[in-house]
């Protein structure tokens, strides 16, 4: 039966994939009034954790500019992300990231600067860490071992809440976990503007990219 249900969510994304207008471009249908139709389908492979075709769902709407559902993207990588299905995760999460998902994440090559807005979950954040590592890579790999540079991340304020954004301190915290090896985030500051700053362990973002330099720069950087 779940087999049968998988193959039925595959064959419902195929149908969308094939309606009037998306393969074959034409002026008189407007494609962006099927994203209902796209959202509706992600919630329910969400719902029902058929993880793979709702990646593959949420991959077809960006490609065709069709808007995703925020708040399914959110939910989608968190479960992507404790299903340990991190391949998927980074995908969705890079591809959303490149066509302006995720505007208050900001980490230029070079600058050992991070700025993530608060709203982030955990596995969105952690791959926001390794993203922020690897474009830093050459530099860090270059720093000596007793060297006094950081690694900084500021947590931008998006909620007005305060409880709310405390708990997003919480949860950067928290991401540094998640990736292996583990990274070592330390809590320094408030900024003039009442953001948290953060500081992101060289030495541990060095042996995260002893482990992971190889696929990660394929990934970050292409």
């Amino acid at each position: 039966m779940r087999l049968a249900e998988k193959t039925s969510h595959r064959d419902t994304l195929e149908v969308l994939c094939n309606l009037p207008g998306i393969k074959e471009p034409n002026d008189l249908v407007d494609i962006s009034r099927y994203s209902p139709l796209f959202n509706s389908h992600l919630q329910v492979c969400v719902d029902r954790q058929v993880l793979p075709v709702a990646s593959d769902t949420v991959d077809f709407m960006l490609s065709k500019n069709l808007a995703v559902d925020h708040t399914m993207l959110h939910i989608l990588l968190h479960k992507l992300g404790k299903q340990n299905l991190w391949l998927r995760a980074r995908e969705v999460f890079r591809h959303s990231l490149g066509v302006g998902y995720y505007p208050g994440v900001s980490a230029p090559a070079g600058f050992m600067t991070l700025i993530v807005p608060c709203r982030l979950g955990e596995v969105e954040l952690a791959l926001t860490f390794e993203m922020f590592i690897t474009v830093n890579a050459t530099i860090i790999l270059q720093l000596s071992e007793t060297t006094t540079s950081c690694l900084s991340i500021t947590l931008r304020r998006t909620q007005s809440v305060e409880s709310e954004y405390l708990s997003a301190g919480s949860r950067l915290l928290s991401a540094a976990c998640i990736p292996q090896p583990k990274l070592i985030v330390h809590y320094t500051a408030v900024n003039s503007s009442q953001e948290q700053v953060f500081t992101l362990d060289i030495s541990s973002a060095r042996r995260w990219l002893r482990h992971n330099h190889l696929w990660a720069t394929e990934v970050w950087t292409h």
